[in-house]
């Protein structure tokens, strides 16, 4: 089983432009890196278990080996979800 990195990034609605940055940086950036090290990305949309959402997304964020925060777009959740992260004190990459 590969450890999991959490990625929080602003996603927007499908096919605005926040999504279709979003999905690039995922795609193109973070994923081919975080695999290479042993890791699975997993950003918030692509959790499929059934339940509350944002409990299932506070408890990637405390609970997953590595996050990775994308700053870009100042957006609130983005960064209540890395206040959670950083106030347990585990490891988190920002990128913006």
């Amino acid at each position: 089983m590969s450890k999991t990195c959490f990625v929080i990034a602003p996603i927007g609605d499908a096919g605005s432009e926040t999504r279709k940055r979003s999905d690039q940086i995922l795609k193109h950036l973070i994923k081919p890196v975080v695999e290479r090290l042993g890791y699975e990305a997993i950003r918030a949309d692509e959790i499929s278990e059934p339940g509350m959402i944002t409990s299932q997304i506070i408890e990637h964020v405390v609970e997953d080996t590595l996050v990775i925060a994308d700053l870009t777009d100042r957006n609130p959740n983005v960064f209540y979800e890395l206040a959670l992260r950083h106030a347990i004190r585990k490891p988190l990459i920002q990128i913006i």
